[in-house]
């Protein structure tokens, strides 16, 4: 007999826990979701460098003076590419602040 009235309040009991939880839950109103444009910049790809010679000096002055040139080329690449990309990042946290 013990065990039934037992087994009846527990019964009762998880029953009230279940109806409590279902009636405090709320339904959450729908939102739209973000539109987040992609990111337009491609970033840019590692120069390749000419291999300087041994034994000619004049040879290796010219293709390391093209080495440089194509370095300092990446390098103005690689900022105008963090610009955009920082650009971007401010753009995507301007639409999830609305």
């Amino acid at each position: 007999m013990k065990r039934s009235r037992m087994k009846t309040l527990f019964l009762l009991a998880t029953s009230l826990l279940i109806v409590g939880i279902l009636a405090s839950c709320q339904t959450v109103p729908k939102t739209e979701p973000l539109e987040v444009p992609p990111l337009a910049a491609v970033r840019p790809q590692r120069p390749v460098l000419e291999k300087l010679p041994e034994g000619n000096t004049s040879e290796a002055l010219r293709l390391q003076t093209i080495n440089v040139t194509r370095l300092m080329g990446s390098i103005e690449l690689w900022e105008k590419y963090d610009e955009i990309r920082n650009e971007y990042y401010q753009t995507v946290i301007r639409i999830i602040q609305r």
